[in-house]
């Protein structure tokens, strides 16, 4: 109910938020399920948590222009989502989690949080595990969130990591998603960071973003991150 009462409506996310003690029992929802054996209906709903702390920090309705995002991360994080949400991704591989990681990334001092408890090396581990098309998206739109941050950008930017950038983008031509958010990543890790751009150019970033515009030539997102990330990267 409630994850279907706030997508696209701004009002709504903002009105459960309001709503004392919704936060904390949302996210003690997931600490529920953390502390039970973890069967499938265990995973269906601490899926259906992440799915909601995703649609509480995204912004989707384009109908007004109040976004609310950026209040409610903080709020989900004081109630503990991104450590327990990392958790659940530890114990269930699962692109629910990484997006809902992704969502609350969208601050300074939660992605730092979340580089603290390890919540990145994780998701590298995934990156170059996972053969799952839908967790390697939501991992690399996670990477591409954090890359917002100069230090952490840097240090993602190793060719050991950017190896398995390339892998994905090359195993899923056809997910457009996938290829938005690789080159959307390219273009955070390349901007101001000239030795980043060396390092990218040397592990052939530029040549796997070039193959991702050519099948997906209407996909306009898309299109935009890889023009982007090819400027920063001859910048």
């Amino acid at each position: 109910i409630v994850h279907n009462s706030v997508v696209r409506c701004e009002a709504n996310k903002k009105l459960w938020m309001e709503t004392n003690g919704f936060a904390e029992a949302l996210i003690q929802t997931l600490r529920s399920i953390l502390a039970q054996e973890m069967d499938d209906e265990a995973k269906r709903v601490g899926c259906l948590v992440c799915r909601n702390v995703t649609a509480l920090c995204t912004f989707d309705d384009f109908s007004c222009n109040i976004q609310s995002g950026h209040s409610h991360a903080p709020l989900l994080e004081e109630a503990g989502a991104a450590e327990l949400i990392h958790v659940f991704l530890q114990r269930v591989e699962t692109a629910d989690a990484v997006s809902a990681l992704r969502a609350l990334a969208i601050q300074d001092d939660i992605v730092r949080s979340m580089l603290h408890i390890g919540v990145l090396d994780t998701a590298k581990h995934i990156l170059q595990e996972s053969a799952d098309s839908d967790v390697l998206t939501a991992v690399l739109g996670l990477f591409r969130n954090v890359s917002a941050n100069d230090d952490i950008k840097t240090t993602l930017c190793r060719i050991d990591v950017l190896s398995y950038l390339v892998q994905a983008m090359e195993r899923y031509p056809s997910v457009a998603l996938l290829q938005e958010h690789a080159a959307g990543w390219v273009a955070a890790m390349a901007l101001r960071k000239p030795r980043n751009a060396e390092v990218l150019v040397a592990a052939g970033v530029h040549q796997a973003i070039v193959a991702a515009m050519l099948p997906h030539p209407d996909r306009v997102p898309l299109q935009r991150q890889a023009a982007l990330a090819l400027r920063n990267l001859v910048n």
